[in-house]
């Protein structure tokens, strides 16, 4: 039996795919032959696999691969008149995942709730800001920059500090500034911010773990990339909402079901609140709400 590799055209970034070939390599040294082979050169046929299959082309997805039709300015304008935790409750009416998923923790700041909320389609990234970056840089900013340009907007920037303890701020005046140009709404980070004035006057959103005098030795390591903060994995070009409770990923195959979801659920929300504020309330009555509401 001969290990034939996957081409470039065939190679998918998703990891089921690089465990079936690394299956495939064992499999292939046990019926090549009757006596036990050095395990030397099998780690490394699959150390190149690996590396085959987290080239860059493979591990950065092309947007143009999302199918799903992107929602209208009204409806956009429509999910940012509802809050976080109506949109988590319309999501729940779906039984896609599990309640826990798909939402950020309580470690998440809204440094401007005042902006009221934001809605957008994630640039994702992933930075460092605890130590110096390596003397040759593999990542472009330059390609950063044109793949956030280049994307469908609104756009909201989702990144990761993968630094031990985040806490360089990637994120200033500059940076927020270089990001609205870029389409850009607003960040989304586990790591910090600074220049909270001069951001506020811009519109430009902030949510992080926090603030920072420093940018310590802030610098990107890697962009188009799934990322995980507050709890919550973020691929490009999720769709996101997020205010002053916190962020949520809204599934892009309810996208547009979304919005009739919100509006039963505030329909029995009223109904129940009315009843509370009324003088015919009793147990009885209240119970008889509640019970197919929730």
């Amino acid at each position: 039996m001969v290990l034939a590799l996957p081409t470039a055209a065939s190679r998918q970034p998703n990891s089921s795919n690089l465990k079936a070939f690394i299956r495939l390599i064992f499999f292939n040294h046990l019926i090549q032959t009757d006596s036990p082979r050095s395990y030397t050169s099998l780690v490394i046929v699959a150390s190149k696999l690996f590396c085959f299959y987290t080239s860059a082309d493979t591990m950065h997805p092309d947007p143009t691969q999302q199918h799903d039709p992107p929602l209208s300015p009204d409806d956009l304008a429509a999910l940012r008149r509802v809050c976080s935790p109506t949109i988590a409750n319309a999501i729940e009416t779906f039984d896609l995942r599990p309640r826990t998923e798909g939402v950020t923790n309580s470690g998440i700041r809204c440094l401007f709730p005042a902006l009221g909320a934001v809605v957008g389609y994630a640039s994702t990234a992933l930075i460092m800001s605890g130590q110096p970056a390596a003397q040759k840089r593999l990542v472009s900013r330059t390609a950063y920059w044109e793949h956030i340009r280049s994307a469908p907007g609104p756009r909201i920037s989702v990144v990761q500090d993968l630094s031990a303890e985040p806490g360089g701020a990637y994120w200033g005046e500059v940076n927020s500034n270089i990001h609205l140009a870029l389409g850009s709404l607003g960040v989304i980070t586990n790591g910090t911010v600074r220049d909270l004035e001069e951001v506020q006057r811009t519109g430009f959103h902030f949510f992080s773990s926090g603030v920072s005098v420093s940018h310590g030795f802030a610098h990107l390591e890697d962009f188009n990339r799934p990322v995980k903060i507050f709890g919550m994995t973020v691929y490009p070009d999720d769709l996101i909402h997020a205010d002053r409770h916190g962020a949520v990923v809204i599934p892009r195959s309810i996208a547009h079901k979304v919005l009739d979801a919100v509006s039963e659920i505030e329909r029995a929300e009223r109904r129940i609140i009315d009843l509370c504020t009324s003088d015919a309330f009793s147990v009885e009555e209240l119970d008889k709400l509640i019970s197919p509401a929730y």
